[in-house]
């Protein structure tokens, strides 16, 4: 067995960002949207991107309170929920700056029809973007993580709460 395997394989699943990197295909899959691309398409595409959010959040939140003492979780909830939504806030407000740069580059307008080209190809580079953006920020977490203190983290939370687990 390689001496890199188990850093790799704990880094990889213990770290919720990680699990974006499975996103970035669903973000290739916008590019592949045209002007004449099926609604239902679209749909399925977005339901597909959003589903995973459902899992990625409860995992990431056991990971963030892993050795938060239960006096602390309310104030450390409310700090992890406002950065969450801030982070969120910013990544939206990013990518919407990139699409309206990009419209006005390509002369593109919304809902003429004369221009959709243009415009779809807009909203490819922001999807570009986006994707890029997910993955720089899975090569940040990757380097980030420290399986060695993780392990003293999760080693002292068991000791000092036997009952959780």
């Amino acid at each position: 067995m390689s001496p890199l395997r188990p850093r790799t394989m704990n880094a990889w699943w213990r770290c919720p960002v990680a699990h974006e990197v499975p996103a970035q295909p669903r973000a290739v899959h916008a590019l592949l949207i045209g002007e004449r691309t099926n609604l239902w398409l679209v749909a399925l595409i977005m339901f597909v991107r959003g589903l995973p959010w459902a899992f990625i959040f409860v995992s990431l939140q056991t990971t963030a309170f892993a050795t938060t003492r239960s006096e602390d979780l309310g104030r450390a909830s409310a700090v992890f929920n406002s950065l969450r939504q801030v982070a969120a806030s910013l990544g939206v407000a990013l990518l919407g700056t990139v699409l309206a740069v990009r419209i006005g580059a390509h002369d593109a307008v919304i809902g003429d029809s004369a221009t959709v080209g243009a415009a779809v190809i807009a909203f490819h580079e922001a999807f570009a973007v986006a994707a890029v953006l997910g993955l720089v920020a899975v090569g940040v977490a990757w380097f980030l993580i420290d399986d060695r203190r993780a392990r003293e983290a999760l080693h002292q939370t068991q000791q000092t709460s036997p009952g959780r687990s």
